[in-house]
């Protein structure tokens, strides 16, 4: 009797060993059957003909599980997205062009790479195999997107000092190298655009930027990076430094006379903005509460697109819609968003641009410089 226990023991021991040993298949790649399996399936989930949905990546399969980047569904456009799983990092940049991360199939069910490993459908060794594969595919990606143009080499940006931004903010593109001062280093970044991007900040006491501008220009020094107004309190650059970059990225200096007299002309406009505020918005929007010097920090003014001689149009976004409204001025239609004022600003008085046409103060000359300069939103 006892040996017969023993014998069942080691039996059932043995085949408890046996499948705990046992690994998930690895999948290579993907079978036409199981292709469009996963379409079927995610047509049905997102409501979508199966003909518009593709698999645009294919990571690896575990057994029943597949780690796949669907087309679908159309969601917001992964700028630079990180997604922490287990000890692995999942970076979506810009230059992938991907509106989804990472889903993972299963029996018509689909997971994010989170959901499989809570339950065990995927392991730590799995999700490993999956970042491996993910890194390999989109390594050729950022070797061409990374590499120095030759625009940059006749900005003076050498292989050398391209290692050391890199080093500081490897996953942002270099679009101008604004040159070395005091061992700082200076570039204007593509995708370095915080969240609060809107607005424009007064940078010390003699100019203004937009803050996309601003914070775009990035100031790298002894491995860490800083904005422009950060390193001037830091003592990393002067005035005439920074003086110096503005010139270098704007083409001209900020001490010409024209865009002395357009920053005497901005800060005339914020003014009269405020009793616009108080006599105008703050009836046409009652429901609003407004902190009147947010709303100001949101004019839309730059240097380049919204001064005509001495006309300042401008873009006050009061409450962020997509419900939108047509205009027609002239030979254009414009489409523009409820929420959104868009005003003409000239000696003092404000106008929208409908007056502002009808009273000849913008012609088609600037009609048409505010169409192509709004041409995102206006249509």
């Amino acid at each position: 009797m006892r040996k017969m226990f023993l014998l069942v023991f080691i039996f059932l021991l043995s085949f408890t060993l046996i499948s705990c040993g046992k690994e998930t298949k690895y999948i290579e790649s993907l079978s036409d059957e199981i292709k469009n399996e996963i379409k079927l399936a995610a047509a049905s989930k997102y409501e979508r003909d199966i003909e518009n949905v593709e698999i645009e990546y294919f990571f690896g399969g575990f057994g029943d599980s597949y780690t796949i980047i669907l087309n679908t569904p159309i969601k917001e456009y992964l700028i630079d997205y990180t997604e922490k799983i287990g000890n692995y990092d999942f970076r979506y940049l810009r230059h992938y062009n991907l509106y989804n991360t990472i889903v993972v199939y299963n029996n018509n069910n689909f997971y994010s790479l989170q959901e499989v490993l809570d339950n065990k459908l995927l392991t730590l060794d799995n999700i490993k195999k999956v970042k491996e594969n993910f890194d390999n595919t989109f390594d050729k990606y950022n070797e061409e997107y990374f590499k120095i143009s030759e625009e940059l080499v006749q900005e003076g940006l050498t292989t050398d000092i391209y290692n050391r931004l890199r080093e500081v903010l490897p996953y942002y593109k270099v679009i101008h190298y604004l040159g070395e001062y005091n061992g700082a280093y200076v570039a204007y970044y593509l995708e370095y655009t915080p969240q609060a991007n809107t607005g424009y900040l007064e940078l010390l006491d003699w100019y203004i930027y937009s803050n996309s501008k601003f914070n775009n220009i990035r100031v790298i020094y002894e491995g860490k990076e800083y904005n422009q107004k950060e390193a001037y309190d830091l003592g990393i650059l002067s005035k005439e430094n920074i003086t110096n970059i503005f010139t270098k990225y704007n083409g001209y200096s900020p001490f010409d006379v024209t865009i002395k007299d357009n920053k005497l002309q901005i800060q005339s406009a914020r003014n009269i903005l405020k009793q616009y505020y108080v006599e105008v918005l703050s009836d046409k929007y009652p429901n609003m509460i407004w902190d009147i010097n947010k709303i100001l920090n949101m004019v839309n003014i730059d240097f380049s697109n919204n001064v005509y001689n001495d006309v300042i149009y401008l873009q006050v976004v009061i409450d962020d819609t997509n419900i939108e409204y047509e205009e027609k001025i002239d030979k254009y239609v414009l489409t523009f968003y409820q929420g959104t004022e868009y005003i003409v600003y000239k000696e003092g008085k404000i106008y929208n641009l409908k007056e502002a046409y009808t009273n000849k103060i913008i012609n088609n000359e600037i009609l048409e410089n505010i169409y192509n300069d709004w041409f995102e939103i206006i249509k």
